[in-house]
């Protein structure tokens, strides 16, 4: 018993429901494995209502045992806070819905995280998208993979997030790991597919078109425009702008680098007379990058981000 025990506190978790199952199939009514079960499966479940009937157990052979009724208590409001969440996000409360998701995720410890949570999570990045925020629905997501990292629909959802701000390398990514646990879905092959078109079209501006002005523009003009802009995507900046940090993210670091580049008389030289040749052939079955970016000066990929379905809701 004091393996299993050890194993809870060392996220072990999966070795010690193997451990306890072994106990409870010889001993139905040992109180200490059945207590150390109902906390494994509470960390561990999908289905919340697993850790219930446990409990049930428990507090049949001891109705007084302090443990299992503080954590029915605790199974019940996180079982009463998720419904009331989800009838008032089916009600479009959407505001709403959000606090008391919020208000069962504040049940959860964090130092061992609840697989169940994840379901709520993402429950929460739904109401999150209907208000357009995406960035807190990533979030959101992110969380909800961390704790179910099998959890394909948060995947999609959070692609789909990704595809609302154009951040299309970060989409195509979720769409593959979703298509990966579940590879025959075509309906996720045709969104991975769209992703993949889109950002082809993404990569097809010039420097010029990342910084907003007309192709071969003056320094005085490329300056000023890009002054604009790093002022508007600044980090700084974004947080009372009402643009998503994430995609300001991206945006000022694509508007650096081709500054960079037109800025040096050299460079802008060079790069100009690349483009003015692939302006003048046709783009007939060109490569994006050929079309617009010379190959020896892509931009950067997007930055790498940790936060490593059909319907609105799960």
């Amino acid at each position: 018993m004091g393996y299993s025990e050890s194993a809870l506190y060392t996220k072990n978790i999966q070795k010690s429901l193997a451990a306890i199952k072994i106990v409870i199939a010889k001993e139905p009514t040992n109180m200490e494995a059945l207590w150390i079960h109902a906390r494994v499966c509470y960390h561990t479940t999908l289905d919340i209502s697993e850790v219930s009937e446990v409990i049930k157990t428990i507090l049949k052979i001891d109705p007084n045992h302090t443990g299992a009724g503080e954590l029915n208590k605790k199974v019940e409001k996180l079982q009463d806070l998720r419904q009331k969440g989800n009838e008032t996000f089916q009600q479009k409360n959407y505001k709403d819905a959000i606090n008391l998701y919020t208000a069962a995720l504040e049940q959860e410890d964090k130092k061992v995280p609840i697989t169940f949570t994840a379901v709520i999570y993402a429950n929460r990045a739904a109401a999150y998208k209907s208000l357009n925020d995406f960035d807190a629905a990533i979030q959101d997501l992110s969380f909800a993979i961390q704790r179910n990292d099998s959890y394909v629909k948060a995947y999609i959802r959070r692609a789909q997030c990704y595809g609302e701000l154009e951040l299309w390398e970060e989409a195509i990514k979720d769409y593959s790991s979703a298509i990966s646990r579940e590879p025959f879905n075509t309906e996720y092959v045709t969104m991975l597919e769209t992703a993949q078109l889109k950002l082809q079209e993404q990569k097809k501006r010039s420097y010029y078109e990342v910084i907003g002005v007309p192709a071969f523009s003056s320094p005085a003009d490329i300056k000023k425009a890009y002054r604009i802009l790093a002022l508007k995507y600044h980090p700084d900046k974004v947080s009372s702008s009402g643009i998503s940090p994430l995609k300001a993210e991206k945006l000022f670091k694509e508007i650096q680098f081709c500054y960079e580049l037109l800025s040096d008389p050299q460079k802008k030289a060079q790069y100009d007379r690349d483009l003015q040749i692939q302006m003048s052939q046709p783009t007939r079955g060109l490569s994006a990058s050929h079309q617009h970016y010379p190959h020896h000066n892509q931009p950067p990929p997007p930055p790498t981000r940790n936060h490593s379905t059909s319907s609105n809701r799960w």
